[in-house]
């Protein structure tokens, strides 16, 4: 990600004039940003000793803040020289941030249209509003407002999703120096630096205040207001540990003190990134703060020249990812989305791994090389003067600068080329016009196919422990008298009267009308982006009211934490039969969530497994190509799994209502009677994926 560097060669710098602190460069920062980064990258790439990686943005949001005010801090203490009134050159601010960032990222917009419009026309229909959102720098807000979950989706993962953070930090860079001004002159540097801290613990306490850990956290992970304190805290060690004032000569041992304090923040950072996942309550509550001030000690004692941690972290490697380190996040996620796999590519583990490494740090040396750089070192401009020059335009004397043209048209001219192509490719996006694609339609209301069981593949046979029967407690015990037959009843007949409670994800929610027609007395309650924790929940707020039998399925989005399992299955110890379905998904966690499952349900006697996991592993074509949500011969294969899992495991009690009635008398009459007596049987031949149809029977009697 972009974060400014300090440097008086870098092109753009504060000039040095008398009163001016001196700015180094501090490669100790280049170092931790290669740190952070390559935890994001190794947290995308699925691997799972890395679960925190993604807390590898919020280093990067402190390190922005805190060299963002050293650099206006030192500006201000410039202008302010000899009793000058101190103030900030806002449009020359705004125009050396829009040269760092805009070039790569027009850049990126241009190359994901293109592979869009060319590859994957069929999910133009989302990628035209996420390119625009990102051509604004709104991503965070308007995947809010679309309720667009970054911890759950449907079809292949959007390709600019990662460009929220980056609209968190263009916001902050457009507002703060705002602010910086006005607080300045209102309030001074001492009750500013309050101010700042004072607004970052209400930043903490907002996001503490609006996590829930029964609802997605997407909310209070994209939002400008949940996210600003990681910001705010570097802004406020900015003021009281500016560059300039810290001396390479210190008192006995305070370098040894330094260097401790930061390797025990680093070390304690680097835990919490192996260890942490997004699905973790303590990482909204706590845990993103901690990380925020375990980087501002890291950054302290990285920055002060009497310690050694600036220069272990300075490395050349560590620098050269460090100083591509925006490149890499720009380009590492579309790399990821576009090489899923067993979906979009043959390979799988180190190797493909590695390929998307290679991908992403020759594309992000590319627009290093090529663009970036050469643009924030004035190539355009010097294209221009060229292009004055051929126009015969007038020529400056020998040995003076040539002519600037205002700042505004200078950032124009800066970059027209990138914009000019960035905009020709989102032009065309937004003009295209394709049909939604089926992962945009609303899952819920999908018809239910008929397919012939048959052409599915058999369900392995799972029993439970034990057979379970009408408890105490259960709902068995209250049922309403029936009239019930000793007949036998078919496969079809009997799951028809199953009373069902069905609890998961959107991956039920796409089987959900074909269970539905299978359990018509059933209730499906499944969200998109439910967590084990809400699923819980849902089931606590029934009071006990669970029917026959309940079907779980959670996992999907986040793995059972702490003893959530045990609490679910003690909660559903009375129902007669629960069924637990496994996950199948391409995501880091799927071994963890299956083998928890698998290591407790035995516990249980009346829960038995329905193995979703190894009845769809062969069979990708039920899958849409984020190879977890279901296709129409997918919700058929999950209904079919389900019930002949419960069919294979019946419980004892199921009332199956039959009513036999008599037509009146007929009236005096010469011709024979007849008795309509209707009873219930079935059409099919049993097939556990099938609903009876009822018929009716008349009997002529003479």
């Amino acid at each position: 990600m972009a974060t400014p560097t300090l440097s008086r060669s870098a092109p753009g710098a504060p000039k040095p004039s008398s009163g001016a602190p001196p700015l180094r460069y501090l490669p100790g920062l280049d170092g931790l940003r290669a740190l952070a980064v390559g935890a994001v990258v190794l947290y995308h790439g699925e691997i799972s000793w890395v679960p925190g990686g993604f807390l590898g943005v919020e280093v990067f949001f402190v390190i922005s803040g805190y060299l963002i005010t050293t650099l206006l801090l030192a500006e201000w203490k410039r202008t302010g020289a000899g009793g000058r009134r101190p103030g900030i050159a806002l449009g020359e601010f705004w125009r050396r941030r829009a040269r760092r960032l805009l070039p790569a990222l027009f850049l990126l917009l241009a190359v994901c249209s293109f592979v869009t419009l060319v590859w994957h026309p069929e999910e133009l229909a989302t990628f035209r509003g996420d390119a625009l959102a990102a051509f604004g720098y709104v991503t965070n807000w308007y995947a809010i407002f679309r309720e667009t979950s970054y911890f759950e989706g449907v079809g292949r993962p959007p390709l600019l999703q990662h460009l929220w953070s980056l609209a968190v930090e263009e916001q902050f860079y457009l507002v703060w120096p705002l602010l910086f001004v006005a607080g300045m002159r209102a309030l001074g540097r001492r009750w500013m630096l309050v101010a700042i801290l004072a607004a970052a613990g209400g930043s903490v306490l907002l996001m503490r205040t609006l996590f829930d850990p029964a609802v997605d956290p997407t909310r209070v992970y994209y939002g400008t207001d949940t996210r600003a304190a990681g910001l705010l805290f570097g802004c406020a060690l900015a003021y009281v540990w500016s560059p300039w004032r810290l001396r390479a000569k210190t008192g006995p041992g305070a370098s040894w003190f330094l260097d401790a304090v930061g390797l025990l923040a680093l070390a304690r950072l680097l835990q919490i990134i192996f260890t942490r996942d997004e699905f973790d309550p303590w990482v909204y509550t706590e845990g993103i703060t901690t990380v925020s001030l375990l980087t501002v000690v890291v950054i302290a004692v990285a920055v002060h020249p009497a310690a050694r941690l600036g220069r272990v972290l300075g490395v050349r490697p560590l620098v050269w990812v460090g100083k591509r380190s925006y490149g890499i996040y720009l380009w590492h996620w579309p790399v990821m989305v576009l090489t899923r796999p067993g979906l979009d590519i043959d390979l799988s583990g180190a190797p493909l791994f590695a390929l998307r490494v290679a991908l992403t740090v020759g594309l992000a040396e590319i627009s290093y090389r090529f663009v970036e750089v050469p643009i924030r070192h004035g190539a355009i401009g010097r294209w221009l003067a060229s292009f004055r020059r051929r126009r015969n335009l007038p020529e400056t004397a020998p040995g003076s600068p040539p002519p600037r043209s205002p700042w505004g048209l200078r950032l124009a001219g800066s970059f027209l080329a990138v914009l000019l192509l960035a905009s020709t490719s989102l032009l065309i996006v937004a003009l295209v016009t394709t049909d939604p694609t089926p992962e945009d339609v609303e899952l819920a209301t999908s018809e239910v196919e008929e397919i012939d069981p048959s052409a599915l593949p058999p369900v392995p046979t799972t029993t439970s422990t034990t057979e379970g029967s009408g408890q105490p407690g259960t709902t068995a015990d209250t049922a309403p008298e029936t009239t019930t037959t000793t007949a036998p009843v078919d496969d079809a007949t009997w799951l028809a009267a199953v009373r069902l409670v069905a609890v998961g994800d959107s991956v039920m929610l796409g089987a959900k009308p074909s269970l539905e027609h299978v359990f018509p007395l059933g209730t499906v309650d499944a969200v998109v982006g439910r967590a084990p924790l809400s699923g819980i929940a849902l089931l606590q707020g029934r009071n006990g009211d669970f029917g026959d039998v309940v079907v779980v399925h959670l996992g999907n989005n986040g793995v059972y934490l702490d003893d959530q399992f045990d609490q679910l299955m003690t909660m559903l110890s009375g129902v007669k039969r629960v069924i637990v379905v496994n996950v199948k998904l391409p995501r880091r966690y799927e071994g963890e969530v299956n083998g928890l499952i698998a290591a407790n349900i035995g516990k249980y006697p009346n829960a038995v497994l329905a193995d979703w996991y190894g009845y769809s592993s062969p069979h990708p074509e039920w899958f849409y190509n984020d190879g977890m949500h279901l296709k129409p011969e997918g919700q058929a294969a999950y209904t079919h799994l389900v019930a002949s899992t419960l069919l294979a495991n019946r419980p004892e009690g199921i009332v199956v209502p039959t009513t036999t009635t008599t037509a009146p008398p007929p009236p005096p009459s010469t011709a024979p009677s007849t008795t309509v007596a209707p009873e219930t049987t079935t059409t099919t031949g049993g097939d556990a994926a099938g609903v009876a149809a009822p018929t009716t029977v008349v009997a002529a009697t003479g």
